[in-house]
């Protein structure tokens, strides 16, 4: 398989694929399979050409994310487990991550999203009282 046709598959199974909440993968990955995860994104960022600024943005932070998994659980050396790991993969062992990986991707955005919003609605909350108290607090006392 050419380079690049692989990496079509690869960036279209990450940013195409939703996460399934019966799926074991998705619901207990191991510290492995976050390095997995971040071997496969850190491959699409570096292979592909292809992709916009806003799939690069959101690969790269799934491939912090997943990094950031890895070092909360195992710590220890990223670059010798990185290069240990990719010692004993293949390119299909880089093509069958991409739905699953492409999954927790999606979840994990579609969750910070959800924050995001949450956060944005409370604002606008907070901002809304804040200017009826001082709104309240103008009036002349007695009226």
């Amino acid at each position: 398989m050419k380079r690049g046709s692989f990496l079509a598959i690869a960036a279209a199974c990450t940013l195409a694929f939703p996460a399934t909440a019966q799926s074991p993968d998705v619901q207990n990955p191991t510290p492995e399979d976050d390095l997995d995860c971040a071997l496969f994104a850190a491959y699409v960022l570096d292979s592909s050409e292809d992709l916009t600024a806003d799939e690069s943005t959101g690969i790269m932070s799934g491939m912090t994310y997943f990094i950031g998994r890895w070092e909360a659980v195992r710590g220890g050396d990223l670059k010798a487990a990185m290069v240990d790991r990719v010692k004993t993969m293949s390119m299909l062992d880089f093509g069958a991550l991409g739905p699953t990986c492409g999954g927790r991707m999606t979840a994990m955005g579609a969750r910070m999203t959800d924050a995001g919003t949450a956060l944005i609605e409370l604002e606008k909350a907070q901002k809304a009282q804040g200017e009826a108290e001082a709104a309240k607090s103008e009036e002349p006392a007695g009226e």
